[in-house]
């Protein structure tokens, strides 16, 4: 796999480079135009290729505590590499997240449903990290591990994975999975959720994301 660089147009990055520099340098670069400065601090920082490494630059979220995100990796016919490295990824990320009590991955269509689920909540009680899923996938242990590290950074504690079967919830017929989030009202509003609950309408089979976006919008 070739090395992955950063985007240079970031903020955060322009930032990490910035920190490189010395004050007089920083105060020269200050005096620049937007786009001069780009140029300038690339080349200035060293890094005039603009391949700018991965270390450089390490976001952290210190206040966030819950976190859901879809991707489409999480679907029957994506590689188990594919979901295996997206989990890992998601570790590294949590990492940087210590006051985080709950991340969930998932994806649904009206005939499956995924969600990885990691929650910590409160102090005498151990994380755990849940792969629900209506296929099989095989956790590997390299996930379980960074888990592991995960739970033992910000709690000091052991971490139960568990991998279960996903029972789908055919209250909601576009999106079955989504009634077994606990961040469901943070990734829908309740009248959103309502309405999704509700309807009945045409063939739901085949139907694509352009629908959902409709029926919650006007439920809006």
């Amino acid at each position: 796999m070739p090395p992955r660089f950063l985007d240079p147009s970031r903020s955060g990055v322009q930032k990490a480079l910035l920190s490189l520099l010395s004050p007089t340098q920083r105060q020269d670069l200050n005096r620049l135009g937007p786009e001069q400065f780009k140029t300038a601090l690339l080349e200035a920082a060293g890094y005039a290729s603009r391949q700018i490494p991965c270390s450089i630059y390490k976001p952290q979220w210190p206040n966030l505590k819950t976190l859901a995100l879809t991707s489409g990796f999480l679907s029957p016919d994506a590689m188990g590499k594919s979901v295996n490295d997206l989990f890992e990824a998601a570790a590294g990320a949590a990492l940087e997240m210590p006051q985080l009590q709950i991340m969930e991955l998932w994806n649904d269509r009206f005939d499956f449903g995924c969600i990885f689920q990691y929650q910590r909540m409160g102090t005498n009680n151990h994380p755990t990290a849940t792969l629900s899923s209506t296929w099989r996938i095989v956790l590997e242990q390299r996930v379980s591990d960074a888990w592991k590290g995960v739970a033992q950074k910000h709690s000091n504690r052991s971490i139960m994975t568990m991998v279960q079967t996903l029972e789908m919830d055919i209250s909601y017929k576009l999106h079955p999975a989504i009634g077994h989030l606990e961040l469901r009202e943070k990734v829908a509003n309740p009248i959103s959720l309502r309405a999704l609950r509700s309807y009945d309408g045409m063939e739901v089979r085949g139907r694509k994301a352009d629908d959902v976006a409709l029926i919650m919008a006007m439920s809006q």
